[in-house]
């Protein structure tokens, strides 16, 4: 009883001497507490920017995941039928018909 009574008197002193290094890091300047605060925001910023990226995709071609296969978006057929016209106007475009093979019939 004695030594389990002492042990955590001992780890409620640690865990106060923690809060009173930790209350006199961020009530001084020092550069830890700089390096602190950049690491604080730099964290912010990447899950800030990795949420946003998830919910639509603008810097990345496709929306980002941790895990698994990446899912590319997909363009529609609209956008890539406005293109081509752009590239050569729609009577000069060659158009792909599947040969007839006498096996198919």
């Amino acid at each position: 009883q004695a030594s389990r009574a002492q042990a955590r008197r001992r780890a409620e002193l640690m865990s106060g001497a923690t809060w009173q290094k930790v209350a006199a890091l961020l009530s001084q300047p020092s550069r830890t507490r700089t390096a602190l605060s950049w690491g604080v925001a730099l964290g912010l910023s990447g899950q800030w920017i990795y949420q946003a990226e998830q919910e639509n995709p603008w810097f990345f071609s496709e929306a980002p995941t941790l895990t698994g296969t990446p899912q590319a978006r997909e363009l529609p057929l609209e956008d890539m039928m406005k293109w081509n016209d752009k590239v050569v106007s729609a009577s000069e475009q060659l158009k792909w018909k599947a040969p007839r093979n006498d096996a198919q019939k």
